[in-house]
């Protein structure tokens, strides 16, 4: 059976899926779906790529994970394409154990993890507030040898500043700096780490040294509210936090300009 000349092999028929899952139309792209199984068809990577992607666009990821078990269960593995859509579904719809899973079969299949599901899987990490388990993939990634982005970087530093680990935060900016990584940098995805990388550096404090910074106190809450208006880290910067931060670094209270220190930190 063909149509106009064109037989229906299995690179017309997952052509014709692809077509149909692009028109939000999953039901028929799995009637053409039994139609390569009618012809006994030997189905390839590209069919279950194709209605993964498609179950996923229409919201139905859990059937999408169904689908994908079964037709690894009848030997038709899908590729490191099918791993990557999977994990960015289950992380969106927040399935973090799901897609842990996932990720640690995909490294059993020894297929080649790229960034972006890493990125994938610590940003999420990151916004359910789980910080420690997001810097263990990273140490994984970085072991792996593959090099994190500026959405790594920009996950973990606002996760990290969430959570008031601050010090941290500012190790991998500077580490994320060192790689050559610019702060405005948006990786193509989503934005900028910092929209001004001189506002972040602008509230760096040496964390050992306990200098007095002899600011008045209505700058800090100036240099605070500045850069929570003009960076992306805007939603995890807390400002009592960092006020709170700020002040238990340097001798002196915020206090002080109402106790007669004309608005300054002295020791």
């Amino acid at each position: 059976m063909g149509f106009a000349g064109i037989e229906l092999d299995l690179c017309t028929l997952n052509i014709l899926i692809n077509c149909c899952c692009h028109l939000n139309n999953v039901n028929s792209g799995f009637g053409l779906f039994g139609e390569i199984l009618k012809r006994g068809l030997k189905l390839d990577s590209m069919t279950v790529n194709t209605l993964v992607k498609g179950l996923c666009m229409e919201g139905k990821v859990m059937n999408a994970v169904q689908l994908f078990d079964e037709m690894t269960e009848k030997g038709v593995q899908g590729d490191v394409f099918a791993y990557g859509i999977l994990i960015n579904w289950l992380c969106k719809i927040c399935e973090m154990g799901l897609a842990l899973e996932l990720h640690r079969k995909m490294l059993k299949t020894n297929y080649e993890v790229n960034v972006f599901t890493y990125s994938m899987i610590i940003a999420s990490l990151c916004k359910d507030v789980l910080i420690s388990k997001a810097i263990d993939i990273y140490t994984e990634m970085i072991g792996g040898g593959v090099s994190p982005d500026v959405i790594v970087y920009s996950s973990l530093i606002n996760g990290l500043c969430s959570t008031g680990r601050l010090k941290e935060a500012v190790r991998f900016f500077d580490e994320m700096v060192d790689q050559g990584i610019p702060a405005d940098a948006s990786g193509g995805r989503g934005g900028g780490l910092v929209e001004d990388g001189e506002m972040f550096q602008s509230m760096r404090i040496d964390l050992d040294s306990k200098q007095s910074l002899r600011l008045p106190s209505f700058k800090i809450v100036a240099i605070v509210e500045e850069i929570l208006a003009q960076t992306t880290l805007c939603e995890a910067f807390f400002p009592l936090k960092i006020l709170a931060f700020l002040s238990s670094q340097v001798p002196g209270s915020l206090r002080d300009d109402e106790a007669g220190n004309n608005g300054e930190l002295v020791a």
